[in-house]
């Protein structure tokens, strides 16, 4: 035991917290696919993905990984069901 805190071997179904993990690994794929030619920072999102309204269409890729794009999104209500944005992600997962 250290500072209060039991040690135990991990199991293979044990879930693993990741973090703020995911944001660096978009943020690298995002840099290869600009290192590649697939697209720029730049770019409007409105070009890769369909059906979203002309405020969201204009947002670009830098400024979603920068987190600067005025999007509004709170994880509890993520997680509640409540989008308060008007994107949901049924809209970013839906096939070409």
């Amino acid at each position: 035991m250290s500072c209060g805190v039991q040690r135990r071997r991990r199991r293979r179904c044990d879930s693993v917290p990741v973090g703020f993990v995911v944001e660096g690994v978009v943020a690298l794929s995002v840099g290869r696919a600009t290192t590649l030619g697939l697209l720029g920072l730049d770019d409007r999102v409105g070009e890769y993905i369909g059906g979203l309204d002309q405020e969201h269409a204009d947002i670009t890729v830098r400024q979603l990984l920068t987190q600067s794009s005025g999007l509004d999104f709170s994880w509890g209500a993520d997680i509640a069901g409540y989008y308060a944005d008007a994107v949901r992600i049924d809209k970013l997962l839906r096939p070409c």
